[in-house]
């Protein structure tokens, strides 16, 4: 791969091209749109943890409903980490093409 070929899209951001805004906003919109699935599916796992003590009975059913509520709060957490992880990085490529 050419040097030219691999600082294309630093070339194109230097002369204002909008299309690099463009996708920039469109990566941002993405990575909002994944995190909020990540807090659907959290929320999706919290109703099933508060669902099921109530449909069974028994020791089990408690158990499960309590395994079932760490695991939503780990999916959200966890879906917060990947959100703020791709957020610092897309600001990142943001400044990069800004110079």
């Amino acid at each position: 791969m050419s040097e030219d070929t691999r600082n294309m899209g630093s070339v194109n951001a230097s002369k204002g091209d909008p299309r690099d805004l463009l996708a920039l906003q469109r990566t941002r919109l993405a990575i909002e749109r994944t995190f909020l699935s990540f807090v659907r599916t959290g929320i999706a796992i919290l109703a099933g943890a508060v669902g099921i003590p109530f449909l069974f009975e028994g020791g089990a059913p408690k158990a499960a409903g309590w395994i079932l509520g760490g695991v939503a709060a780990l999916v959200v957490v966890w879906g917060f980490i990947r959100y703020r992880t791709a957020k610092r990085r897309l600001e990142l490529q943001g400044r990069m093409l800004a110079h």
